[in-house]
């Protein structure tokens, strides 16, 4: 198997684009601040990221795994001998959608209240991973209740790659089953259409398979099955 390598990341975005089709996951990962270099194999593209090359980034078959990695985020846990040396950590799922114009756009609200949505984090998603006062962050987007209460709220981050992504999804414990949570991710897809974003993307993990559901039936589609990996 031949290999091409990279120290370009416009190259690397071009590489991932063919492989594996417009706003890929690794174009969603793909810092180009932080990139290091590339090198594609055999339908393969593995990136290294960080001034000390310690990040890596795979996607396909036969990944060419950099010794310099510490920790690294592989498509579909192939890693091969290559990854002997390191421990997998968690297991997760990257989605994504093209933006639409939809009437849901006027069932969501951009929630400004940082204290209440900590509030709601706190008692009902501490797990999140987004919070408040992250610079990242483009706007917390929330439906209501009969009431006008806060029924479930999520978070559209712009990621170094300029690429945006919906994190932090939540809703409220007492009403869940009710569909609030389909109801707030197409008012998002809808919300970031209208306000110029073409792409989304989202990470869930493996076993969320509530959360994949509602994603799916909302139109994103599944790109990669990630393993995160880290030495010793």
């Amino acid at each position: 198997m031949t290999s091409q390598y990279t120290e370009d990341a416009a190259q690397a975005l071009a590489w991932s684009d063919e492989l594996f089709g417009d706003a890929s996951p690794l174009a969603f990962l793909l810092a180009p601040a932080r990139f290091a270099s590339a090198t594609r194999r055999d339908g393969s593209l593995a990136v290294t990221l960080g001034e000390d090359g310690s990040v890596g980034l795979t996607m396909g078959p036969h990944p060419v795994m950099n010794p310099r990695w510490t920790h690294c985020v592989v498509d579909n846990g192939v890693a091969g001998d290559e990854a002997s040396t390191f421990t997998s950590r968690d297991e997760w799922d990257f989605f994504t959608i093209r933006t639409h114009a939809s009437a849901e756009n006027s069932r969501v609200r951009v929630l400004d209240d940082d204290e209440l949505v900590t509030r709601i984090l706190d008692e009902h998603a501490p797990q999140s991973q987004v919070w408040p006062a992250n610079p990242e962050i483009v706007h917390w987007y929330a439906t209501s209740d009969e009431r006008g209460d806060v029924a479930s709220l999520a978070v559209v981050v712009r990621w170094e790659s300029g690429y945006h992504v919906v994190s932090s999804v939540t809703t409220v414990r007492d009403q869940r089953g009710r569909g609030y949570a389909r109801l707030l991710m197409r008012g998002v897809v809808a919300a970031t259409h209208a306000a110029g974003i073409e792409w989304l993307g989202l990470g869930v993990r493996h076993d969320n398979h509530v959360a994949q559901n509602v994603y799916r039936d909302v139109g994103f589609t599944l790109r990669a099955r990630f393993t995160s990996y880290r030495t010793g």
